[in-house]
């Protein structure tokens, strides 16, 4: 695989080199407050033992913000938010898994530089550029890694990408290129020294892809990648094998910082839109949460009322005015009476149902659920109106 990999590079390679050139040198360009989303979504097909056991969506949105730049000038100081979500086949909707938060830098030219302190659930360091002009059909090589949490002990890849300049072209009025990479993995992890209890052998695989470059901008607009990796499990060859098989695509949007007086202006200009007193508006970290109490579902059920459908129509018509193409998150609660595993059970469905309702008429498809039962509540639980006003669903609109 490896060898028809690289042929296929270098035919590409050669064909191009009588195409029309451009030359552009190639930076990230982050600006102090820009907020940078990443959202990745992939296809999933996964494997035991040659055996298909499951197909699946997942998706990671990464929200990037620059809040200064590194003392050398060659760099962006940024905290990050990576946030993972599942969506069976079949679903409508994806489900907020896990969230981690990170701060790190992003050097100009790509390479990320992560403190051993934070997890990243991502390949670090792809696109990572040269310091000269590149040229229809250049080609260079750039370290990056890729790092995993799901063994008994941190895993880091260290890879090696190549890359090539395979076009220059305009799309709707943006200069753009075309940067094409791959990746080969061969990692022995035994014969390293790294193998622990439950930790594989051998890593094999490969990724490659396509990005397009804003090259005005200095940012990406989307990528398209295929990725294969193979877990093997036991000495000499004779393992149990886990794969995973994914086609991503990933979109790039930039939101520009809305300080915290802002943030009650915008607040209330929602309020004042809606005019609906069932509905509590606020502010929460990730941007305004519109809190739903029980006029959207009767006791212990998770089927939305008749009249509950109105409400929530009214509420998709305000966002996709305000706030078209913000990432939504529904959130579902309950009060701390009855089993833990009850509730849970109860927010997380309840969450579920509003945003499979309000999914299709959002003009996007980042919506997402999650399910909280009765760890996060906003009243006193020992009264009779504190657990009335946990008993809710929130609707959050990210806005930073």
């Amino acid at each position: 695989m490896r060898h028809i990999i690289n042929l296929l590079f270098l035919i590409l390679s050669a064909n191009i080199l009588n195409a029309q050139t451009n030359e552009h040198l190639f930076r990230w360009n982050l600006e102090e407050g820009q907020r940078l989303e990443i959202v990745r979504t992939a296809d999933i097909i996964y494997i035991e033992n040659t055996i298909q056991r499951d197909v699946y969506e997942e998706r990671n949105i990464i929200d990037l913000t620059a809040y200064r730049e590194t003392a050398n000038g060659q760099g962006f100081q940024v905290q990050g938010i990576f946030k993972t979500y599942s969506r069976k086949k079949g679903e409508d909707v994806f489900k907020l898994n896990r969230e981690y938060q990170s701060d790190f830098v992003i050097e100009k030219n790509g390479r990320y530089i992560v403190s051993k302190k934070y997890f990243m659930p991502n390949v670090r360091s792809i696109p990572t550029f040269p310091d000269t002009s590149l040229r229809t059909g250049d080609s260079w090589h750039a370290q990056s890694e890729e790092h995993f949490d799901t063994f008994d002990m941190p895993l880091k890849l260290v890879l090696n990408p190549s890359y090539l300049i395979s076009s220059y072209g305009n799309i709707n009025g943006t200069n753009t290129a075309d940067i094409n990479y791959h990746v080969i993995i061969n990692k022995d992890l035994n014969q390293a020294g790294l193998r622990g209890d439950s930790t594989p052998y051998v890593i094999y695989g490969y990724n490659y892809g396509t990005y397009i470059w804003d090259i005005d901008r200095n940012i990406p607009i989307t990528s398209d990648e295929y990725y294969h990796i193979l877990f093997g499990f036991g000495p000499n060859h004779q393992f149990a094998s886990i794969e995973y098989k994914m086609n991503f695509n990933t979109d790039y949007n930039i939101y520009e910082p809305i300080e915290t007086n802002m943030m009650k202006k915008e607040s209330e200009r929602l309020r004042e839109s809606l005019g609906d007193s069932n509905i509590e508006v606020g502010e929460v970290d990730e941007g305004i949460v519109l809190r739903l109490g029980e006029i959207l579902f009767a006791t212990d059920s998770d089927q939305l009322k008749n009249d509950s459908k109105d409400t929530l129509e009214k509420i998709v018509k305000t966002i996709k005015e305000i706030y078209p193409d913000r990432e939504i998150i529904i959130e579902g609660h309950t009060d701390n009476k009855g089993r833990f595993e009850y509730n849970q059970k109860l927010s997380e469905n309840r969450a579920k149902t509003v945003a499979e309702e309000i999914k299709n008429d959002i003009a996007h498809d980042k919506v997402s659920y999650k399910g909280l039962a009765d760890t996060e509540p906003i009243d006193d639980n020992e009264t009779i109106e504190g657990r009335a006003r946990n008993r809710r669903v929130d609707i959050i609109i990210k806005l930073r």
